[in-house]
């Protein structure tokens, strides 16, 4: 069966969301009925996933539009936007989170009881790490297989909602194993997640508005440039380099220059050879322009 980029994010995206509506009613539940902070700060974590995965199902279709005559680069953009708005979702997470968990710790702090969190809560906890590892490792390989930046920033939402998991459940196992006088680790667990959430958030955040702000592509990537201009015979050197991305397209605009006595046809295939390289190195769709003066 022929395999395509959206049906498979569609799909990964799809599969995402149905853990994640399992894990936060789970969530909701055993926080609920297993008094515990940290689940329910973790519940409302999940239900951020639900969120996100909505998102880059919708941004995701937006962006395959093909190029009109309104949108010369075509509509990528719309997947820089969704990893934008995954960052931010996260970052009013991780705020609200660390909030809530802080008030708690300063209660305890001033004598008061918080109680212990039950075993129902701890099975569930262990279960959500389990299960969102492995969204993330199959999420991941799809958005890496079809360079897509809003299934990976999304696979990563998965991760942190794993690693969060890992708190939680340290927290709650410490509160229920150490006794009553060591329940605030509950909401201790709850802050640390808080903080992984909103350094995910920060990333995510930064990445989309380096890209909406036509941030150049990695150096790393600009020496492959400098690398296949500089190979090609006839090219006398690189008068000009500039670099951005468009969604998940990295566009090049070049200007090199090359012996006047070269006819038309002559340095047609040298761009042609140097377009064609590039895109071997940087990907298909990266859109190449290159702008010839005499050397």
């Amino acid at each position: 069966m022929v395999r395509n980029r959206k049906t498979d994010i569609y799909k990964v995206s799809i599969a995402g969301s149905g853990v994640n509506v399992l894990l936060m009613l789970l969530k909701f539940a055993a926080g609920f009925f297993g008094k515990s902070s940290a689940m329910i700060a973790d519940a409302v974590h999940s239900l951020a996933d639900c969120l996100s995965d909505l998102i880059v199902i919708l941004f995701v279709k937006l962006g395959s539009r093909p190029k009109d005559r309104n949108h010369d680069y075509g509509y990528g953009k719309y997947e820089t936007l969704a990893t934008g708005i995954i960052g931010l979702i996260l970052l009013g997470v991780g705020i609200a989170i660390c909030y809530e968990a802080m008030e708690k710790v300063l209660a305890a702090i001033a004598g008061r009881s918080l109680g212990q969190p039950r075993l129902i809560a701890l099975i569930v906890a262990i279960m959500s790490v389990l299960m969102k590892e492995w969204v993330f490792r199959f999420m991941h390989r799809v958005g890496e297989e079809w360079n897509s930046d809003a299934v990976i920033a999304n696979a990563w939402h998965h991760r942190s909602d794993a690693l969060s998991s890992i708190c939680t459940t340290l927290g709650i196992a410490g509160a229920i194993l150490l006794g009553p006088r060591w329940a605030v680790l509950d909401p201790i667990a709850a802050i640390i997640m808080g903080l992984i959430v909103i350094r995910m958030a920060y990333k995510l955040v930064s990445q989309a508005v380096g890209e909406l702000t036509e941030h150049a592509i990695p150096e790393a990537q600009k020496e492959i440039v400098r690398r296949v201009v500089e190979d090609e015979e006839q090219v006398a050197r690189m008068l000009q380099l500039q670099t951005r991305k468009v969604g998940n397209d990295i566009v090049i605009d070049l200007r090199i220059a090359m012996p006047s006595g070269l006819t038309l046809a002559e340095t047609y295939v040298h761009m042609q050879r140097i377009e064609q390289r590039l895109k071997a190195e940087l990907g298909e769709h990266a859109q190449v322009k290159i702008q010839v003066d005499p050397a």
